[in-house]
């Protein structure tokens, strides 16, 4: 990892036919804790193993690491996605193929500084990128949105 410069591990639950809490993907949470990086963990399409809830287990057991829930639900999990980030300080959330008023009421619920961009592929980045600024967020959380999360999670240069 760090020869190479990746800055995180990422967890696909429906790609690794086993979902975050499973036993067996504490080896992941083990090694992002010993290398300081966070894990992202894809959630959304790919239920059940890939719905946000079950990154709580492990976000409770390694709560240095950072647990990035990817797509945040995919809008149809999304309030799941939101309890777990509520319940689990160690939890941010990259809301992709989320709808405006949800990614408005986690910038109520968690703050701007526990959520990021994110477009899953370069044909959504404008329609992401209009999202947030559709939502009346002010100078200061749009920048942590758009990068200061980001760089807080995977480090200077992200």
């Amino acid at each position: 990892m760090r020869e190479l410069g990746f800055r995180a591990i990422k967890l696909d639950p429906a790609v690794h036919a086993l979902p975050p809490n499973h036993p067996r993907c504490a080896i992941v949470f083990t090694l992002a804790q010993e290398l300081g990086v966070p894990v992202i963990v894809h959630t959304g399409f790919g239920v059940p193993a890939a719905l946000p809830a079950l990154a709580i287990p492990p976000a409770w057991d390694y709560p240095d690491v950072t647990v990035v829930l990817a797509h945040a639900g995919f809008a149809v999990f999304t309030p799941e996605a939101l309890v777990a980030a509520q319940v689990c300080p160690n939890i941010v959330l990259e809301p992709s193929w989320c709808a405006s008023y949800q990614v408005a009421e986690m910038m109520r619920t968690i703050g701007a500084e526990r959520v990021m961009y994110g477009s899953d592929h370069p044909s959504n980045v404008a329609s992401e990128l209009a999202k947030l600024r559709s939502i009346g967020l002010d100078g200061a959380q749009l920048a942590l949105v758009l990068g200061g999360t980001a760089r807080r999670v995977f480090g200077p240069g992200a």
